[in-house]
């Protein structure tokens, strides 16, 4: 997100650049450009405070037998795991169909693999706020998220041998859960 998020904003920036003598006119102060233009510039410092429940806590190791290797015990590599996400009880069917395994034992670590991972997005309860926050970056309002998500790495297991036969298990269990929502990223090998 973060090479298109302003995408609009940088271009307006160069379209107040001269072709011919390369001066750069500024746009009018207090507006949405003159603020981003502040912030790309590095005079306009943001920092954000998370919220702790928006925190992935401690990162545990579990194991998963990966798309790219044939199903063996043998083939369990360790991946990384957001406490916070194994601790989510409103989630944890989803978390028993990505075929996670005790990482006890497990020897296999790749360098470079990125497992398959689901995201899942689950309304929070929180109500909108009466009036919607403003950008640091740019002043502009914005409506903010009212969900929690949570990634979960997936593998494979008996029956389950490609990427769509889990996926399919784990839209499911999602669809079990009051308006949820996934997406998928697959297995970088």
């Amino acid at each position: 997100m973060g090479r298109r998020r302003f995408k609009r904003y940088k271009f307006a920036l160069q379209s107040l650049i001269n072709p011919d003598t390369g001066a750069s006119s500024n746009p009018a102060a207090g507006t949405a450009l003159a603020n981003y233009q502040e912030y790309a510039s590095g005079a306009k410092k943001i920092t954000y405070t998370r919220a702790e429940t928006s925190k992935p806590g401690e990162i545990v190791r579990i194991a998963i037998n990966p798309f790219a290797l044939p199903l063996n015990t043998a083939n369990l590599v360790k991946v990384p795991y957001s406490k916070r996400t194994q601790d989510a009880t409103t989630v944890n069917t989803v978390e028993t169909a990505c075929n996670h395994s005790s990482a006890d034992g497990v020897l296999l670590e790749l360098n470079r693999f990125v497992p398959a991972k689901a995201i899942v997005s689950v309304p929070s309860g929180a109500t909108a706020p009466s009036t919607n926050p403003k950008s640091q970056i740019t002043g502009v309002p914005y409506v903010p998220s009212l969900t929690n998500s949570y990634t979960f790495p997936y593998g494979q297991k008996t029956g389950e041998l490609t990427e769509s036969e889990v996926r399919g298990s784990i839209l499911t269990a999602v669809d079990a859960i009051a308006g949820a929502t996934v997406s998928f990223n697959s297995e970088e090998f």
